[in-house]
């Protein structure tokens, strides 16, 4: 494993600086070893590791649907051809106290903090109540890369742990923060980004009725732990969309 202790100040220095930057108007706040942050049409609660500050542990709540937790985890790498794995699923091991949990998670996002450090994002997996129950009765959790095995051999760091420290107060924080509108938002641009939506569910061979059902019965499913539809309902939150019709 390599040592790369003296870039960890360095890598939390352009985090801070990126989301100073990028969310400068949006709300944020604070608890233990947990923070929130807001924007446009998500909430996102967060750790960092306790290896690498850098790295995150978290969930996002995208507004239309405040009572979903997609998992978000961030990881790091100086090595090149990252940005191949972009799309692929990758196997993460969830170790929380006694019990693993090992899941598929989709690579989101590969982009360039620095000319050379690249930050890979983990997302779209729909936290289910059994993950959830097990983070508010421990203290730490450990997160693994395990697959694929070419990304990991591309990883300085492939386990790291968080602090859960935090964790319950700031989940049920996020509910708050996901129920109030962004003030910078319009309430007609909202009503516009309605509209549009409905109109793309009746054009597309089905009345609107039966999709909001069909989206219905994905979400209920998922929150069952029916992997196939958190699958699902993930993809079509990291596309923004809440209709069956739109996501297809």
């Amino acid at each position: 494993m390599k040592v790369i202790m003296p870039v960890f100040g360095i890598l939390l220095l352009c985090f801070v600086a990126m989301t100073n930057y990028t969310y400068a108007n949006d709300k944020s706040w604070e608890y233990k070893d947990w923070n929130i942050s807001t924007h446009d049409n998500f909430v996102r609660y967060m750790t960092n590791g306790d290896t690498v500050h850098g790295y995150q542990f978290g969930f996002i709540k995208m507004t239309e649907n405040c009572n979903t937790d997609l998992l978000w985890i961030s990881w790091s790498t100086y090595e090149d051809g990252i940005e191949a794995f972009k799309g692929s699923d990758a196997t993460i091991q969830l170790r929380i106290g006694e019990t693993k949990i090992q899941i598929e998670v989709p690579i989101l996002s590969v982009s360039k903090l620095t000319p050379s450090l690249k930050v890979i994002g983990f997302s779209n997996y729909v936290a289910g109540e059994k993950l959830i129950s097990l983070l508010k009765k421990e203290h730490k959790i450990e997160v693994s890369i395990i697959a694929p095995k070419e990304l990991v051999a591309k990883l300085d760091v492939t386990t790291d742990t968080f602090s859960l420290k935090g964790y319950t107060a700031t989940m049920l924080k996020s509910l708050e923060f996901c129920d109030v509108p962004d003030k910078n938002v319009s309430i007609k641009k909202d009503q516009e980004e309605v509209k549009a939506r409905k109109s793309k569910v009746i054009q597309s061979n089905g009345s609107s009725t039966d999709k909001a059902n069909t989206f219905q019965e994905i979400l209920k499913k998922a929150g069952q732990g029916d992997a196939n539809a958190q699958n699902k309902l993930g993809r079509m939150y990291g596309k923004g969309l809440t209709e069956v019709a739109a996501w297809q």
